[in-house]
């Protein structure tokens, strides 16, 4: 099939990310729209939709941009890991998604000896230290980031409030999940008050707020952070959108390890199983994971056979739907090893 045509795009953060995302297409082998449809399953993303994110000058949501994402890269014969690259786009459509609502400004050089595209370039600089393997080191550059946006362009600002999450982000990374939580929840609350609740950037921050909670131990705070993200999610987008299937497996992973409540987490677990299917596929990676955690549980709550039969024709499902390095197959793997051992 023909490449498809790449919108007009002014040059920035988005059409970075489009011109990404062809050029994932082309080293998938330009699969058409409608054959990448059908894989993705019934009810997921039509053709048009699809389309559209290649073709049209807005930018695509996370969610569909996600799936495709995972798809194409599963297609490159001895190409990134797909987490890899999800984790690799996540960063250009966030970045993108604020660039979209960013107050323009009418001089490049805001007057203190810095001009925005300088600290943009400083930005990414640190952030590329982080990839390459030096998260502390990006968390502290990101810091300085922040305080120069602040004098520059405002404590408001998206790209201010951009460099605030990603300098949480790297915290965590780096180990100190107590330190992430603290500046996840100064961000959120930043993001909630300047671009509302609902807005992409302040559920990015408050996801990554209930997650360093967890990390740094603090059970309850990340079930009260999960929970409140998750009725805001079911009121925005409703309970079948990837957020609120999300934060559902996230707080039953709670009950089941934190709480202690492995029997309770099996009933929660089994219905997001079913649910997960139903929206994105048996094949989908989310449901996979899902049924992951749910062999898991059933494991903890003392059904050692039940769990490594579950682990068993998990692996096979893993082994055949997703890239060989995925590390869910690894985990699998090594959860059907240890659950075969406990019945024994």
């Amino acid at each position: 099939m023909p490449k498809l045509t790449a919108p007009f795009i002014e040059p920035g953060p988005h059409r970075r990310l489009n011109e990404e995302l062809h050029a994932l297409h082309r080293r998938a082998g330009w699969p058409p729209v409608r054959e990448l449809a059908r894989a993705l399953g019934a009810g997921v993303a039509s053709s048009s939709r699809i389309h559209d994110a290649f073709a049209k000058p807005r930018l695509p949501g996370w969610g569909l941009l996600e799936v495709l994402v995972r798809e194409l890269t599963s297609r490159v014969p001895g190409g990134a890991a797909t987490e890899d690259e999800v984790k690799r786009f996540h960063e250009l459509w966030d970045v993108a998604a604020d660039a979209g609502t960013a107050a323009p400004s009418s001089s490049d050089d805001l007057g203190i000896g810095l001009s925005p595209n300088a600290l943009a370039a400083l930005y990414h600089a640190a952030n590329q230290r982080g990839v390459s393997g030096d998260p502390g080191g990006a968390a502290s550059d990101l810091a300085v980031v922040v305080q120069l946006r602040r004098q520059v362009l405002g404590p408001d600002h998206p790209d201010t409030l951009l460099s605030m999450h990603q300098a949480a982000y790297w915290q965590e990374e780096a180990g100190d999940p107590a330190a992430a939580a603290v500046g996840f929840r100064e961000v959120a609350k930043l993001r909630n008050q300047v671009h509302g609740p609902d807005h992409r950037s302040t559920v990015s921050s408050t996801w990554g707020l209930a997650h360093a909670l967890r990390g740094s131990g603090d059970a309850m705070g990340s079930k009260e952070v999960y929970t409140g993200l998750m009725q805001d999610r079911l009121r925005a987008v409703g309970p079948d959108h990837i957020d609120t299937l999300n934060c559902r497996h996230e707080l039953a992973n709670l009950l089941r390890d934190d709480e202690a409540n492995p029997a309770a987490a099996v009933v929660d677990l089994t219905q997001l199983v079913r649910d997960w299917t139903r929206v994105v596929g048996a094949k989908d990676r989310n449901t996979l994971q899902s049924r992951h955690s749910l062999a898991e549980a059933m494991g903890l709550a003392g059904d050692a056979a039940g769990a490594a039969s579950a682990f068993a024709k998990l692996v096979r499902d893993e082994t055949r739907s997703l890239d060989p390095t995925d590390r869910l197959i690894l985990a699998s793997r090594q959860a059907l090893a240890r659950w075969n051992g406990e019945r024994e």
